[in-house]
Formats: C-alpha cells, structure tokens, sequence
C-alpha cells in the first residue's frame, strides 16, 4: 500500500514537472514568435523607407532634369540652346508677333539700339529671373520677321557647350573654324555648317594682329564675348 502511494506521488511529480516543461516550452515558443514578428515589422519599416528614398531620389532627378536653376548648367535645356538658325525657343525668320506665343510677355521687352549709326528697334528676351539671354532683331519689310539674335547671356550655349566665356582654343576644338577676320568694329570667328558668328573680346588681341589679321595668330585663351545667330 506504501509502495503504490509513493508512486502515485512519483507519478504526480513526473507529471507536474512534464507540464511545466512544456509550459516553458509554448512560452519559449511564444517569445520566439513575437521576437519573429517584430524582425518582419522592422524589415517591413526598412523597405517602406528605402521605397519612400528611392521614390524621391527619382522625383528629384526628375526634377533636376525638367527643371533649370539659376546659375546651373544650361546643356540640357532647350530654352538655353543656340543652334544655326535659332536661339532658344525663336527661330530666325518667324514673324516679330510669334515671340509672344513662346515667351510670357513679361519675359519680352521692347527697346531700341544703335548699329552703323541708324538706330533700331528690337525685343530683349529674359529669363524668369529678369536677366537678359538675347536680343531679337527684327526686319520689316511687308511684315516684321526675326532677322537675327544677338546672344548675351552665358546661359545660352550650342549643343557642344561653346558659349559666351569660351576660347578660340575651345571654338577650335569643338568646330572647323573657317576664319576670323575684322567685320566693321567687331573682331568675329565663323565656323563651318551653322549660322553663327563668334564676336571676340578685342583686348586680347595684339595691336600687331590688325595689321596682319591672321587667324593663327589670335591668342589662343581670348574669350567669345558675344554671338550674332542667323
């Protein structure tokens, strides 16, 4: 009768401490689960976050590509472009009345300048900042059309980077320079296959150059300070 009380009591041991292991166990279980789910929720958060960076890394370089700030690189901007024939957004021989449809008015002002002693009218182009890229010179005979544009803004560049600021040294290795010669008051460089002059800065120039103008002779780091577009 002892004998089997005491197992009773061995038995209930075993048991109780069985429970408790697997109480331990689910409790373990439990823990690791939670553990488990909270690693998913702080990956989740990882990847929402790496979304939400490359999704305004790429608006703004949509941005950066759609859009120009003052002072940056112009290359890309099709408002900043000379090419032959054209200057921006107007193209030599549209009617003077077209530059409206491609500018805002607040961007056009009308003003008058002097050439060979006669003086003209002609429209100024600006940027959104109120600096001037360009001025329109018209021709009028039955209608008013854009005979030519005078670039002066640095901004304003052909699509291989030559602009107000570059060198004969630079024009010379981005283009065939066919020749630069004295045209009136202006010491100018033309090249081949675009309509467009390069009008040099004359202090540069040796007084010797005049008397013998030569094109190899022009130093090499004068500068382009202005451009007539046809």
């Amino acid at each position: 009768m002892k004998s089997k009380f005491l197992f009773a009591i061995l038995f209930l041991t075993i048991f109780a401490f069985a429970c408790n292991n697997k109480e331990e166990t689910e409790e373990e279980k439990l823990k690791r689960e939670i553990a488990e789910l909270k690693e998913q929720l702080e990956e989740k958060d990882e990847e929402i976050i790496d979304k939400k960076t490359q999704k305004e890394n790429i608006e703004n370089q949509i941005e950066d590509m759609t859009k120009l700030k003052d002072g940056e690189d112009a290359m890309f901007n099709p408002e900043y472009i000379i090419s032959s024939s054209k200057a921006g957004k107007v193209n030599i021989g549209i009617e003077i009345s077209k530059l409206y449809d491609l500018y805002p008015s607040n961007r056009i002002k009308k003003s008058s300048m002097m050439m060979e002693g006669d003086k003209y009218e002609v429209y100024e182009i600006y940027d959104n900042s109120n600096n001037l890229l360009f001025i329109v010179e018209p021709w009028c005979e039955d209608k008013c059309t854009v005979f030519r544009a005078i670039i002066k803004s640095p901004k304003m560049k052909t699509n291989k980077e030559i602009g107000i600021g570059s060198t004969v040294e630079q024009l010379k290795e981005k283009y065939k320079v066919e020749e630069i010669v004295l045209v009136e008051a202006y010491v100018v460089a033309t090249v081949e296959n675009i309509n467009i002059t390069f009008v040099l800065d004359p202090s540069k120039i040796p007084d010797s150059w005049y008397r013998n103008p030569r094109m190899d002779k022009i130093p090499h780091d004068t500068k382009i300070i202005e451009m007539f577009v046809y």
